[in-house]
Protein backbone atom coordinates (compact mmCIF):
# COMPACT_ATOMS: atom_id res chain seq x y z
CA UNK A 1 0.00 0.00 0.00
CA UNK A 2 2.85 2.36 0.85
CA UNK A 3 4.45 1.77 -2.56
CA UNK A 4 1.14 2.51 -4.30
CA UNK A 5 0.88 5.82 -2.49
CA UNK A 6 4.43 6.69 -3.54
CA UNK A 7 3.57 5.79 -7.12
CA UNK A 8 0.46 7.98 -7.07
CA UNK A 9 2.51 10.85 -5.66
CA UNK A 10 5.06 10.51 -8.49
CA UNK A 11 2.29 10.53 -11.10
CA UNK A 12 0.51 13.44 -9.40
CA UNK A 13 3.72 15.50 -9.19
CA UNK A 14 4.42 14.81 -12.86
CA UNK A 15 0.93 15.81 -13.94
CA UNK A 16 1.00 18.84 -11.68
CA UNK A 17 4.05 20.16 -13.55
CA UNK A 18 2.37 19.93 -16.96
CA UNK A 19 0.84 22.97 -18.62
CA UNK A 20 -2.89 23.21 -19.32
CA UNK A 21 -2.20 22.64 -22.99
CA UNK A 22 -0.22 19.48 -22.28
CA UNK A 23 -2.97 18.20 -20.00
CA UNK A 24 -5.59 18.79 -22.72
CA UNK A 25 -3.45 16.90 -25.22
CA UNK A 26 -3.29 13.94 -22.80
CA UNK A 27 -7.04 14.04 -22.20
CA UNK A 28 -7.80 14.16 -25.93
CA UNK A 29 -5.33 11.29 -26.51
CA UNK A 30 -3.19 13.41 -28.83
CA UNK A 31 -0.26 12.90 -26.48
CA UNK A 32 0.81 10.00 -24.35
CA UNK A 33 3.17 9.28 -21.50
CA UNK A 34 6.28 7.14 -21.93
CA UNK A 35 8.27 5.35 -19.29
CA UNK A 36 11.98 5.93 -19.66
CA UNK A 37 14.32 3.72 -17.66
CA UNK A 38 17.46 5.46 -16.57
CA UNK A 39 20.70 3.60 -17.15
CA UNK A 40 22.96 3.87 -14.16
CA UNK A 41 26.61 3.07 -14.41
CA UNK A 42 28.41 2.68 -11.16
CA UNK A 43 31.67 4.52 -10.66
CA UNK A 44 33.50 1.20 -10.29
CA UNK A 45 32.39 -0.04 -13.70
CA UNK A 46 33.63 3.01 -15.59
CA UNK A 47 37.13 2.58 -16.93
CA UNK A 48 39.49 5.18 -15.51
CA UNK A 49 42.15 6.55 -17.83
CA UNK A 50 44.21 7.86 -14.93
CA UNK A 51 45.61 6.49 -11.70
CA UNK A 52 43.71 8.18 -8.88
CA UNK A 53 46.36 7.20 -6.33
CA UNK A 54 49.15 8.91 -8.27
CA UNK A 55 47.08 12.05 -8.74
CA UNK A 56 46.31 12.17 -5.02
CA UNK A 57 49.97 11.74 -4.10
CA UNK A 58 50.96 14.56 -6.45
CA UNK A 59 48.23 16.92 -5.14
CA UNK A 60 49.26 16.25 -1.55
CA UNK A 61 52.82 17.28 -2.44
CA UNK A 62 51.92 20.81 -3.55
CA UNK A 63 52.56 23.73 -1.20
CA UNK A 64 50.33 26.28 -2.96
CA UNK A 65 46.78 26.17 -4.24
CA UNK A 66 47.87 27.72 -7.54
CA UNK A 67 50.39 24.95 -8.29
CA UNK A 68 47.80 22.28 -7.50
CA UNK A 69 45.20 23.98 -9.72
CA UNK A 70 47.69 24.24 -12.57
CA UNK A 71 48.50 20.53 -12.20
CA UNK A 72 44.85 19.42 -12.15
CA UNK A 73 43.82 21.60 -15.09
CA UNK A 74 46.87 20.42 -17.01
CA UNK A 75 45.68 16.82 -16.69
CA UNK A 76 42.39 17.63 -18.50
CA UNK A 77 40.51 15.12 -16.35
CA UNK A 78 36.97 14.06 -17.12
CA UNK A 79 34.24 14.78 -14.60
CA UNK A 80 34.07 11.11 -13.58
CA UNK A 81 37.81 11.09 -12.94
CA UNK A 82 37.61 14.26 -10.84
CA UNK A 83 34.75 12.70 -8.89
CA UNK A 84 36.88 9.61 -8.27
CA UNK A 85 39.63 11.82 -6.81
CA UNK A 86 37.08 13.68 -4.68
CA UNK A 87 35.63 10.37 -3.48
CA UNK A 88 39.10 9.33 -2.31
CA UNK A 89 39.07 12.32 0.05
CA UNK A 90 35.37 11.92 1.01
CA UNK A 91 34.51 15.27 -0.59
CA UNK A 92 30.81 15.68 -1.39
CA UNK A 93 30.24 16.68 -5.01
CA UNK A 94 26.88 17.92 -6.26
CA UNK A 95 25.57 16.62 -9.56
CA UNK A 96 25.52 20.05 -11.20
CA UNK A 97 29.04 21.10 -10.22
CA UNK A 98 31.46 21.90 -13.02
CA UNK A 99 34.93 20.43 -13.43
CA UNK A 100 36.46 23.69 -12.17
CA UNK A 101 34.27 23.67 -9.06
CA UNK A 102 35.18 20.05 -8.34
CA UNK A 103 38.90 20.81 -8.81
CA UNK A 104 38.64 23.82 -6.47
CA UNK A 105 36.92 21.70 -3.81
CA UNK A 106 39.63 19.05 -4.05
CA UNK A 107 42.40 21.64 -3.82
CA UNK A 108 40.80 23.45 -0.90
CA UNK A 109 40.23 20.23 1.01
CA UNK A 110 43.72 18.85 0.41
CA UNK A 111 46.17 21.71 -0.11
CA UNK A 112 44.10 24.41 1.61
CA UNK A 113 43.60 22.38 4.77
CA UNK A 114 47.32 21.59 4.89
CA UNK A 115 48.18 25.30 4.54
CA UNK A 116 45.70 26.28 7.27
CA UNK A 117 47.09 23.61 9.58
CA UNK A 118 50.66 24.75 8.93
CA UNK A 119 49.65 28.36 9.61
CA UNK A 120 48.18 27.34 12.96
CA UNK A 121 51.30 25.41 13.90
CA UNK A 122 53.61 28.27 12.95
CA UNK A 123 51.60 31.01 14.68
CA UNK A 124 53.52 32.52 17.57
CA UNK A 125 50.98 33.18 20.34
CA UNK A 126 53.55 34.54 22.80
CA UNK A 127 53.61 38.04 21.35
Amino acid sequence: MKEQIQLFKIVFDFLDNLSEEELQLLISKKARLNLEIEKTITEESKPMHVCVEKICEKIEGFSTREDALEYITGLSLLKAELKAVAKKYDIHIGSKETNNQIAEKIIENVVGSKLRFDALLNTDLKR
